[in-house]
């Protein structure tokens, strides 16, 4: 037997290791001590790093009262599936507290808050504008932040008196002077939450940061929606369209990888919720009831308006501007992309997913394999449409495959070991067969 002794990384590195991170701490004196767009360039890498050294797990996250939050919501809603529909809702809730502009600020406040908690709160302010601006572009500020200077003022009295601040009160800090910016003075964080949905990054990651910003003292939530998988599939394809894409991300929206939620851990205190996209649409009183509710928080009929700092806020796609809870989105079957075959080998590749959540599902196990092969080697009808004229070719035709390949690997290992199949406890109600 071949035996490897195993070190501890963290102490026993190798003289070349020790050379590399020597050369590399010389580059960041040399940058001078605002400069960190070098440090943890990598952000996946970044957060698996920090969850496993335990980087921010400090023993005080929230050393002072008046910085500690009553409770933080996540938000980690799949694309197509209602994140911006949750993030207008509660805009204008008076106990809720967010940043509404999503972009470089609002996504990336994990590595902001870690790298500006090592810098002098005298220099912060400096350092986040120097930071902002090699990584954001300093064109654009005007665009997130409308009243730079009353930001600037917030941020310099927050951090006033104070010779050190953690990462997580930095979290809030940046909270505070958004909400300072944008006219609303908040001087009373007991009955508040911070809702924080970094956008852009993977839905499956989002419950990694509750490791970042749980604590004893803050109550911690987090929220996921979910949709029928071709009507999800059909806004994707619609909003890849409408951005010039093709194959690769077209069929990289197929599917929900929904196995792969059994994996995930949130931070042992925090409590999880899932709602249905269409049950949000169809009855959004008494959704956002039991919400508010499950917050801790009053409900308030704010939420039943979809707001953006007070004012009605749309969502834009290729047919045209909508706001509120119109009833089109779970009703529409995407026909210009799908037909009914189409739709039937949609809820084949997202079986279990379908099955768990009430939707119209189909179990692959009552096809072979190779009447499995025959299906989905014929064309989808969104890849007949003249966009697609370009991209016939055997790279993408590989693509494709192999993505279905690995959905139906994934969908019969489901049904056969019946893994996550289970209707989700809180699921109440028989499955809705008019949401075709």
């Amino acid at each position: 037997m071949l035996m490897v002794p195993e070190y501890d990384s963290r102490y026993h590195i190798t003289d070349e290791a020790a050379g590399r991170y020597r050369t590399y701490t010389e580059k960041l004196h040399a940058y001078g001590i605002y400069d960190y767009t070098d440090y943890y360039s990598n952000m996946l890498q970044c957060i698996l790093f920090a969850k496993g050294v335990h980087l921010d797990d400090e023993k005080l996250k929230y050393t002072e009262k008046e910085l500690c939050p009553s409770a933080i919501l996540l938000g980690a809603a799949p694309p197509h599936s209602g994140n911006t529909l949750i993030r207008h809702s509660l805009a204008g809730h008076p106990q809720i507290v967010m940043i509404q502009e999503v972009g470089y600020f609002n996504n990336n406040l994990y590595s902001i808050c870690i790298r500006l908690a090592e810098v002098d709160t005298e220099n912060i302010l400096e350092a986040f504008w120097k930071l902002y601006g090699q990584e954001a572009g300093e064109d654009t500020i005007s665009e997130y932040f409308s009243d730079k200077r009353r930001f600037d003022w917030k941020m310099e009295n927050l951090l006033r008196f104070r010779d050190r601040v953690t990462s997580q009160e930095l979290f809030v800090i940046f909270h505070l002077a958004y909400e300072f910016m944008h006219g609303r003075e908040i001087s009373d964080l007991t009955n508040i939450v911070i809702y924080w949905e970094p956008h852009q990054w993977d839905r499956e990651l989002v419950g990694e940061w509750s490791h970042w910003l749980g604590d004893e003292k803050v109550k911690g939530f987090l929220i996921r929606t979910v949709r029928n998988a071709y009507m999800r599939t059909g806004s994707g394809i619609r909003t890849e369209f409408d951005a010039g894409k093709r194959w690769e991300s077209l069929v990289g929206s197929m599917g929900t990888d929904d196995w792969r939620q059994e994996k995930r851990k949130i931070y042992e205190n925090w409590k999880e919720r899932v709602i249905r996209f269409e049950d949000l649409k169809r009855y959004p009183r008494k959704e956002l009831t039991e919400l508010c509710e499950w917050l801790g928080i009053i409900y308030d009929d704010i939420l039943l308006r979809t707001t953006r700092h007070g004012q009605t806020a749309y969502y834009r796609n290729l047919e045209g501007e909508s706001t509120g809870f119109g009833l089109e989105p779970i009703y529409k079957q995407y026909e210009e992309y799908f037909s009914a075959f189409d739709r039937m080998r949609l809820c084949l590749l997202d079986g279990a997913f379908q099955k768990k959540w009430g939707y119209p599902y189909i179990s692959c196990l009552e096809f072979s394999r190779r009447e499995l092969e025959e299906m989905f080697r014929k064309e989808f009808r969104w890849e007949k449409l003249p966009q697609m004229e370009n991209d016939g070719n055997k790279a993408g035709i590989w693509h494709r495959q192999e993505r279905f390949r690995l959905l139906l690997w994934q969908a019969r290992f489901m049904e056969i070991t019946n893994f996550n199949l289970e209707k989700n406890e809180n699921q109440e109600g028989e499955r809705d067969d008019k949401i075709l």
